[in-house]
């Protein structure tokens, strides 16, 4: 079993080299030359890490709300459903069209049945976690958070919450959390975006709360190294080491960071893309990568932050 070395509570993760490698450039220009000019531009203009052969998936049912996926990593790669699924998602039968094909809009894992498991260890406390608490790697399997949340309108976004087994963190008051801080006036939903949390095969995007190196695997074929999170494959893939520990730049400030997290990886679901700090002084944006810091600006969660 791999252990990672951990970096501490108090440094940040070190963003990924970039540059653009070989096997990109070649599936850029083929694209080019088939019709995909767009979608060559998009994965070579800042890739930083290698597209791997993956399956086909059927789309979930409402996969043309998220016209595109992202990540905190490195922002730049549309990805496909990598092939190291969780143990109940199964490949669609589904094959789609030539222009599906070309499309920008990555392919997504089929809604399959929730199974919903047991928690394997007690949960701990919020404010008692250190780094000793986070096992780096777990099954790759997930307790859901049952019920459902109140719908912020009437074409929601239908959500699941969902814990690794081995994690020390409560399922009911993770979905709680995350329930508010997508429902908050100075969410998503300030943009007109509306979000139901669910815990049938309903949903249409998944919230996961997962290991170091099961992020790694789910968010393959980004580099995430065990530190980061990612939005990609209809799947908001969060650290648990960042979920339990934040980051300096948050200065103590657990709760801020974990709506950051929520909000920035959500929006790469809904097509948000990175952008800059602003100036010296301003609110970092929700899209700023602030994990990796947040440079002269003050660290911000919220999209909309004087919405309420």
């Amino acid at each position: 079993m791999r252990r990672m070395k951990r970096r501490g509570k108090h440094v940040a993760p070190r963003p990924p080299k970039r540059g653009v490698s070989p096997a990109a450039a070649i599936l850029a220009l083929a694209l080019s030359m088939t019709g995909g000019a767009a979608f060559a531009s998009t994965i070579s203009e800042d890739i930083s890490t290698r597209i791997t052969d993956a399956p086909i998936m059927a789309e979930p049912a409402a996969a043309e709300k998220m016209p595109t996926t992202d990540s905190e990593d490195d922002g730049t790669v549309p990805v496909t459903t990598t092939n190291r699924e969780l143990e109940r998602e199964e490949p669609g039968n589904s094959t789609p069209s030539p222009a599906d094909q070309s499309s920008a809009t990555p392919p997504a894992p089929a809604a399959e049945p929730i199974e919903i498991d047991e928690l394997e260890v007690e949960a701990v406390p919020d404010d008692d976690f250190d780094e000793d608490d986070i096992p780096t790697t777990g099954s790759g399997k997930f307790v859901v958070a049952e019920g459902s949340s109140e719908a912020t309108g009437d074409d929601p976004l239908r959500y699941t919450v969902e814990v690794e087994k081995e994690l020390p963190f409560d399922v009911d008051q993770a979905a709680e959390f995350i329930d508010e801080t997508l429902a908050d006036e100075r969410g998503w939903v300030s943009e007109g975006k509306q979000f139901k949390r669910v815990s049938d095969d309903s949903y249409d995007i998944r919230i996961l709360i997962s290991t170091p190196d099961t992020v790694d695997e789910l968010c393959a074929p980004l580099q995430t190294q065990g530190e980061v999170s990612c939005g990609t494959a209809y799947r908001a893939t969060l650290n648990a080491m960042r979920w339990a520990l934040a980051v300096p730049d948050y200065d103590g400030d657990v709760d801020n960071y974990r709506r950051y997290l929520i909000l920035h990886e959500v929006g790469h679901l809904l097509g948000k893309r990175h952008v800059d700090c602003p100036g010296a002084g301003e609110l970092a944006p929700t899209m700023v990568q602030q994990t990796y810091g947040v440079g002269e600006c003050e660290p911000n969660p919220w999209p909309a932050p004087d919405a309420k």
